[in-house]
């Protein structure tokens, strides 16, 4: 390899480096690295200077009155606010919308007097000169003469050793050797108070449940229709009148069985007509030859 390839090998990687360099240097973990070592600064890179822009200045002069302003009214008859056309000079009146060195607060001029504070008794009447204190009333009780007081003669006794020597002193209490006698009690031989009032609960409940049974029982049998016997002349009337009924249905039913050929939905309707009905008629006939028939009694 010559020195001009090597030269353009070099100029590559470097190329290469600066574009990451470049490439690299949006992201903020890689532009933190400012005194640390760092293959990204291999290459110098120029400072950017910041340049600031030129401070603003209006085109509009700095002593142009306030537009729709309350400031410099003079009288009540004007109106609320001044320079509603926004004008750059208006003519003077007899107050001006701005004095120099002027601000919202007091007025300028006024000076507050440094001695003109409030002094001692200035306030108030003064107060009378002091005088030893006496009370007014004259008939006080005399004072209570107190007799000589009889001090008792105090004792050094050293509580400590004379505990002692009452603990090393001192004889047990004698035990009760007593045995409990449990045939003697008063409750020996009864029935315990609880389980005469689980007894009491469960006759309760008891109560309750045959009551509920019974009421409902009565609910039953008054929500079932009332039946009464069938008397057997009337039986035996009703069987005979079925009898009739069905051998004039069979009849009827008779005249029909030969045609074999269905072929109209009349000849059908007939043959399923008389079919029930002599189905029905044999039902009611054999519930009625029972000896003892059960009707609704509708009275």
């Amino acid at each position: 390899m010559g020195k001009e390839e090597k030269k353009l090998s070099r100029f590559n990687h470097l190329n290469a480096l600066e574009m990451s360099a470049n490439m690299y240097a949006h992201y903020p973990a890689m532009s933190d690295y400012k005194n640390e070592e760092s293959i990204y600064k291999l290459i110098p890179r120029p400072e950017e200077q910041i340049q600031r822009p030129p401070m603003y200045r209006s085109k509009y002069p700095h002593s142009t009155p306030p537009s729709s302003s309350t400031f410099g009214l003079s009288r009540v008859s004007q109106t609320l606010v001044t320079n509603l056309g926004g004008d750059y000079s208006i003519p003077p009146g007899n107050h001006a919308h701005k004095k120099s060195w002027d601000d919202f607060g007091p007025p300028r001029a006024h000076i507050s007097d440094t001695t003109a504070f409030l002094k001692k008794t200035e306030g108030h009447d003064p107060l009378p000169p002091p005088r030893s204190f006496s009370y007014e009333d004259s008939t006080r009780k005399p004072a209570v003469t107190r007799g000589l007081q009889i001090i008792a003669p105090t004792k050094s006794t050293n509580f400590i050793v004379k505990n002692a020597v009452n603990a090393v002193t001192m004889k047990p209490k004698p035990l009760k050797t007593s045995e409990i006698n449990y045939l003697k009690k008063h409750e020996y031989g009864q029935v315990p108070s609880y389980l005469n009032d689980v007894k009491g609960e469960i006759s309760l409940e008891k109560e309750y449940i045959q009551h509920a049974k019974e009421r409902q029982k009565e609910e039953e049998l008054r929500s079932q229709p009332k039946m009464r016997l069938l008397p057997e002349e009337e039986r035996q009337e009703l069987l005979v009148d079925l009898k009739k009924k069905w051998e004039a249905v069979n009849k009827q039913y008779q005249l029909i069985t030969h045609i074999v050929t269905l072929d109209t939905i009349g000849k059908v309707r007939r043959k399923e007509q008389y079919e029930s009905q002599l189905q029905h008629l044999e039902r009611s006939i054999e519930k009625l030859s029972k000896k003892f028939v059960f009707v609704h009694d509708d009275v």
